[in-house]
């Protein structure tokens, strides 16, 4: 499978945008582990703690979460699978233990956009 992610109608990349704002050292963390979601398939990064799937409301069931950690802080970044390709949706540093909402609302929106894009 490749990495492909999510662009705006402006052609703006919001998770790769959000990792260049990062330190080197935290930019660099996400990448790696994106690029094992990549080496490695999100089965095993389930299996290993590192990613999660959304359950239980049908809008976010194609929906995961992929999680790292570093220096104390919690990124996440959630994607989905289409045609054989892992897209990046939304990033994000999470600062309380539950998921917010306004940042799944993000990603549920980009996915749905991302449905339509594809079917044209």
């Amino acid at each position: 499978m490749q990495i492909k992610s999510y662009e705006t109608s402006r052609g703006d990349n919001p998770v790769y945008d959000f990792i260049e704002n990062l330190d080197i050292k935290s930019g660099s963390k996400i990448i790696k582990w994106i690029n094992r979601l990549k080496e490695y398939g999100v089965q095993q990064l389930i299996k290993d703690g590192k990613c999660e799937k959304f359950k239980g409301r049908k809008d976010v069931r194609n929906i995961y979460e992929l999680k790292i950690d570093y220096n104390g802080i919690f990124y996440r970044t959630f994607f989905t699978i289409i045609e054989n390709n892992y897209w990046l949706l939304h990033s994000f540093e999470k600062k309380t233990n539950k998921t917010p909402q306004k940042e799944l609302s993000i990603a549920i929106s980009r996915y749905k956009e991302l449905l339509l894009k594809l079917e044209n």
